[in-house]
């Protein structure tokens, strides 16, 4: 989610206000509405004392999405208050009177098969609750409760402010987020975007509830509320019920904006700094005019063409010609007062001279030689597909319109939308003159330390870059810019679609290849997905990461285009391939509008059946591979969990690095991926699935029409004959994670603030039933209101994240618990979940327990499978670990038969501690 719309959350009112908030009800039944307007697309309303509701009815699914943007966020703090936003944030969910307990929202909303988090942001707070639609006055009630009547109890408080605080060490240790910031605090002398977010451990430190409170009494009052409701409601029903639970709220005025102001930057910048790190990270940052702004929609468009995809100009150049890079982007994103035009890239250090000056030459061209009419199409495709993919989740359409009315006007990105048709390279060439240049600029660097083995990267000056940077920007204006005609863009109106559930179908080819249809009629959009069976399943030692090298190198080209053709085609088509390399499968799957459906899959199928596999390519794809596989040593989650599978499941393939053998990828040949896809082409181990906008009927007619002589391609007819094992008998022989493992904890210990750990046991394969039981434990376990997160975070206060989770995969996996905590508590941590499981064994979860755990895994299918995308993934996820494709709607059913018996016994089945194995990446 971009920064945009990545907003947070916040409550509102404290305790010593609620006296004047019970007078207030005393005299007042509801509240009165001043304005009512409705849009093509949704309701506004007005009510009298300056709350904003926005209604959106969907009924494509039996889901509703409540969504509160508070217009205070990091700006509105004085330094001396720095981080009470977020604090206000964390406090939301921690007690009111009819609800006192810290767990009781929580629990309550799980409990109802829903969901609720928030952020916080530099001008934004905003919190939500997602249920199944038949609860909607349910979360009105819980957001209007927490809204109106938070206890900001002393003690949790306190608690709350120390998991901040470990927040932000947290931080410290992501270096893509750190190095971000960094280069913000340089592009910044005045304004609160310099500082570092989350907040001043000093201050927060000697945070005391009194202040808090009068932060909440001063921001949280009607005028900076814009609360919206999406999903399967009928607007009436939801004016009413607002107007009802919001009555309480007294009309107070906006508080007077205080912060200091930024002066226009007139030199470039330029720092480096080192961390323990394994890659260096290239923040570069431009001033552009805070949002809304009439270039908004320009500058979105200009950060797309250049660094937003596959076939933007500096992934092009620096990913895939010059190879300097592992990833790059670019983005524009504006905030209340301040806008940033941001270009990141992580690569080795050896090369962030060149790349530095690479990315200010495309620049240069850009604002000399503009762009080519093909380029500009492909990123209007593309951020209208955004846009419309984004609009299939409730949730995701509530953020939006939550967020713009705050500035406003509720259609205002629909409106950005439309004004993009109009914007043309001459529009783009006088954006990238005016922000993006030279005394604009702020470059920050985050680069490893030094070691032993590695040489020294000496720090230039800040005048030798931005010298050096003169020069690129020279040589930058004489480049050329490929020509080319394009279609006219023609903004997409999505149709109204049917309001039911849908059908689907599976059935399998003469070939062999299985089929999964599934109808899911409302957004003009379709998913479709090729998936093949083996993989890293089938891996070892000696090659350990040609799946996954494979796999990306299967989007570099096929039949007659080669990698930047390709791309381009893609990007025209508004979509890119998705790619799933999972332990068990792999797969490539694309997500685009109705009226390209028919030009993407025959795309599909050409990579399918005529994948490329050039050298130049595979090269570029390996450095990234090999880069990834470094990168995971900074992850705190991803390092430690590969520690734990090494733990619990040596010997078997699940316990292989995630992204490979370092020096198994770096001894692959070309032709060794060739024919490991070449192996992997079985029809009988292939699934094609496809969802979204059809009549059922007619895609299946289309599908026997368009793949029924999918093994005919040349390119693949040439298999070995003497190859005697078909993939699908390899699969077989895998054995089955073995129950009774030789277990010990692994731990590394690196330079970081904070400690991560995976604690768990192993579980057998995924089609056992158990795992639904399992996933019940993992539901009244884990996240708020969980057991294990309610004594380790909020109790004892220990931890900042704890979570548990159900690794199910084809031939065995893990039910695991993952802790983030600083080094000094980690052991604690440790002993409090023992005491946690150890309880769970003796003694069976109380009846409520379970029940919240169900509702709340029930709602949650239902909410997440609201787009085409994550129904396909479904799907072929299940397909992929041995599932029949009816398991998909056998899910809810199988979760509301586990019983106070089953949990029992699954827990004394597996949860044996001196068979728990751990992964630990420890911080010191």
């Amino acid at each position: 989610m971009t920064i945009r719309i990545a907003l947070g959350l916040g409550a509102i009112l404290a305790l010593g206000f609620l006296a004047s908030i019970s007078d207030a009800a005393e005299t007042r039944e509801a509240l009165r509405i001043v304005d009512r307007h409705d849009h093509r697309d949704f309701t506004r309303v007005v009510f009298d004392n300056g709350l904003r509701l926005i209604v959106k009815e969907d009924h494509s699914v039996p889901v509703v999405a409540v969504d509160t943007n508070v217009d205070v966020g990091y700006f509105d703090e004085p330094d001396s208050i720095s981080g009470y936003a977020h604090v206000c944030e964390h406090m939301f969910f921690n007690g009111t009177p009819r609800r006192p307990a810290p767990e009781d929202i929580a629990q309550e909303t799980k409990g109802n098969g829903g969901r609720l988090n928030a952020g916080t942001i530099y001008d934004r707070t905003h919190y939500y609750v997602v249920l199944p639609s038949r609860n909607l006055r349910l979360a009105l009630d819980i957001q209007a409760d927490a809204l109106l009547h938070p206890l900001f109890d002393g003690d949790v408080l306190e608690r709350e402010v120390a998991a901040v605080i470990q927040e932000g060490r947290r931080k410290l240790d992501n270096a893509p987020a750190f190095s971000a910031e960094k280069a913000f605090e340089l592009a910044f002398d005045k304004h609160r975007m310099r500082r570092w977010r989350i907040g001043d451990e000093v201050a927060l430190e000697n945070l005391g509830r009194q202040p808090l409170v009068d932060f909440y009494n001063r921001h949280y009052v009607a005028p900076n509320l814009v609360l919206a409701v999406v999903g399967d409601v009928d607007t009436d029903d939801v004016i009413k019920d607002v107007s009802e639970l919001y009555a309480e709220l007294e009309e107070r005025p906006r508080p007077e904006r205080t912060g200091p102001e930024e002066p226009p930057q007139t030199d470039f910048r330029y720092r480096r700094l080192e961390g323990d790190i394994q890659l260096a990270h290239l923040q570069l940052v431009f001033h552009t005019p805070g949002f809304p702004h009439e270039e908004g929609p320009g500058l979105e468009l200009l950060a797309e063409v250049l660094g937003g995809g596959e076939s933007s100009r500096l992934y092009r150049r620096l990913r895939e010609r010059e190879q300097l890079v592992h990833e790059i982007s670019a983005s524009s994103y504006g905030f209340r007062e301040v806008g940033l035009f941001h270009v990141r890239a992580v690569l080795e250090p050896q090369h962030l001279q060149a790349v530095r000056e690479a990315i200010l030459e495309e620049i240069a061209s850009a604002a000399t030689n503009g762009f080519s009419d093909e380029e500009i199409y492909r990123a209007k495709s593309l951020i209208e597909s955004a846009t419309r993919f984004r609009g299939q989740d409730v949730l995701g359409q509530a953020i939006d319109l939550a967020y713009y009315e705050t500035y406003g006007d509720a259609g205002l990105g629909e409106r950005w939308l439309e004004e993009m048709v109009d914007v043309g390279d001459d529009d783009l060439v006088r954006l990238a003159r005016s922000y993006l240049e030279p005394s604009n600029a702020s470059l920050l660097e985050y680069v490893p330390k030094p070691d032993a083995e590695a040489p020294s990267t000496e720090s230039p000056s800040p005048e030798a870059v931005a010298d050096a940077l003169g020069a690129a920007i020279d040589r930058g204006k004489s480049l050329s810019v490929d020509g080319g005609d394009a279609p006219a863009f023609v903004l997409y109106q999505p149709e109204r679609g049917d309001a039911g559930p849908g059908k689907w179908t599976s059935f399998r080819l003469p070939s062999g290849l299985r089929v999964i249809l599934h109808e899911k009629r409302g957004a003009p959009v379709r998913t479709l997905g090729l998936a093949y069976r083996g993989g890293r399943i089938l891996e070892n030692a000696e090659n350990a990461g040609i799946t996954r090298l494979m796999t990306r190198s299967l989007k570099k080209g096929a039949g007659e285009l080669n990698a930047e053709s390709l791309a381009d085609r893609l990007a025209a088509l508004g979509t890119a391939f998705d790619l799933t390399v999972d332990e068990d499968y792999f797969a490539i799957s694309m997500s685009l509008l109705t009226k390209h459906f028919e030009e993407g899959a025959s795309l599909l199928r050409l990579v399918a059946t005529a994948p490329r596999f050039d050298d130049a390519q595979v090269e570029t794809e390996r450095q990234g591979l090999l880069a990834d596989l470094e990168s995971i040593r900074d992850q705190s989650f991803g390092h430690s969990f590969q520690l734990f599978r090494q733990s619990l499941l040596s010997g078997h393939p699940y316990s292989l690095p995630t992204y490979g053998e370092a020096e198994a990828i770096a001894a692959l040949t070309v032709e060794d991926l060739r024919r490991w896809y070449l192996w992997h082409f079985d029809p009988s181990s292939m699934a094609l699935c496809i969802t979204g906008d059809f009549e059922i009927d007619e895609m299946e007619q289309w599908v026997l029409e368009e793949f029924i002589q999918l093994t005919a391609a040349a390119d693949l007819v040439a298999l070995e004959p003497s190859r005697s094992v078909y993939v699908s008998t390899a699969i077989e022989a895998v054995g089955s994670v073995a129950l009774e493992p030789d277990v010990a904890e692994k731990s590394v210990v690196r330079d970081r603030k904070q400690t991560a750990a995976v604690y768990g046991f192993a579980t057998p394969p995924s089609r056992d039933d158990v795992h639904y039981t399992l996933r019940v434990i993992q539901g009244f376990t884990g996240g708020m209101g969980g057991r294990f997160f309610e004594r380790i975070r909020t109790t004892e206060g220990l931890a900042y994240a704890v979570s548990s989770f159900d690794y199910a995969r084809r031939f065995g996996g893990a039910f695991a618990c993952y802790m983030a905590t600083s080094p000094e508590n980690a052991r604690k941590a440790r002993e409090l979940l023992v005491e946690e499981v150890e309880k769970l064994r003796a003694k069976p979860p109380e009846e409520e327990e379970v029940r919240r755990a169900i509702a709340y895994l029930t709602g949650s299918f239902v909410i997440r499978h609201q787009t085409t995308s994550s129904i396909a993934e479904q799907y072929l996820r299940l397909w992929g670990r041995g599932h029949p494709p009816h398991d998909y709607h056998l899910y809810v059913k199988k979760i509301e038969a586990v019983t106070l018996e089953s949990v029992g016994e699954a827990a004394q089945r597996f949860f044996d501690v001196p068979r728990m194995g751990g992964g630990l990446l420890i911080g010191g």
